[in-house]
């Protein structure tokens, strides 16, 4: 009896999710969202690898799958050519980290002077987009998740999104 309950809490515990985390924060000196975005590794061989001939090809897959806008942009997600090349400008790359089989993507999204976004979306495991590349290793049983933790000076609100809800709020000043 103990055996089996051992091992079905030992493969609870070890069942692969699959997630992307990121902590974001307004940099209110330079009016920029700063991001680190933890992925696996296998999940940013393929994504980039989907993108042919690109040179930055981290910010193609970042405007294709990750922005923040308000919630009616990022509840129709444009996706045209003049959109693609519009947010290209706002976002800037600094560089990648691996960590084991993850690696961190680290950039800065700069949004329009004057604007700040009210919503952000994650869609990298979005499995109704024929678009978007499927992940690297895919669990039927288990939905894919983003988390995000919004960084306010020393408050942290986490927030996460997923294929059902795929646009949250960000509250940049919680009271």
């Amino acid at each position: 009896m103990i055996v089996p309950l051992g091992w079905l809490l030992a493969t609870l515990m070890l069942h692969p999710v699959q997630e992307t985390f990121a902590e974001v924060q307004l940099n209110d000196r330079t009016g920029r969202i700063e991001v680190s975005l933890r992925l696996s590794q296998l999940d940013e061989q393929t994504w980039v690898r989907a993108i042919r001939g690109a040179s930055d090809r981290e910010t193609k897959v970042l405007v294709e799958n990750f922005r923040f806008g308000n919630e009616q942009e990022l509840t129709t997600w444009p996706n045209d050519s003049e959109t693609q090349t519009s947010l290209r400008k706002r976002y800037h790359w600094v560089g990648r980290q691996d960590e084991g089989a993850h690696v961190w993507w680290y950039f800065e999204y700069e949004p329009a002077p004057g604007d700040v976004p009210s919503h952000v979306r994650c869609r990298f495991f979005d499995r109704n987009d024929p678009t978007t590349p499927a992940p690297a290793h895919t669990h039927p049983h288990a939905a894919p998740v983003h988390r995000f933790n919004v960084i306010n000076g020393k408050t942290v609100k986490a927030i996460t999104t997923n294929s059902s809800n795929p646009v949250a709020k960000i509250e940049w000043n919680p009271t």
